[in-house]
């Protein structure tokens, strides 16, 4: 949700192609369509949702997008899925073990 807040726009289309939760909020209880809408072109938008698809594992995906493969067992083994990690900040992510 930060990426989006701050226009990263390679990291909103990973989000939204690997993440089929359109309800996923952020700590300000906002969606990231909301984000998008709020500091997006409307164009920007509707090519973003239409990205959206499902998968099965959507962290592990995104993560190989960002070449960040090499953390995901350590959160796997927390248990910690897109939307846990989309929300994580950077204490967060230390605490998991991730440095």
């Amino acid at each position: 949700m930060l990426a989006c807040s701050n226009g990263a726009q390679n990291i909103i289309q990973i989000l939204f192609k690997y993440n089929p939760d359109k309800e996923m909020l952020n700590q300000n209880e906002e969606s990231a369509e909301d984000i998008i809408i709020k500091y997006s072109r409307r164009s920007s938008l509707v090519t973003l949702l239409q990205l959206q698809t499902p998968h099965s594992d959507a962290l592990a995906k995104l993560l190989h997008e960002l070449s960040l493969d090499k953390y995901y067992p350590v959160l796997r083994t927390q248990q910690i899925g897109l939307n846990e990690f989309s929300r994580m900040n950077e204490q967060d992510l230390k605490d998991a073990g991730i440095t």
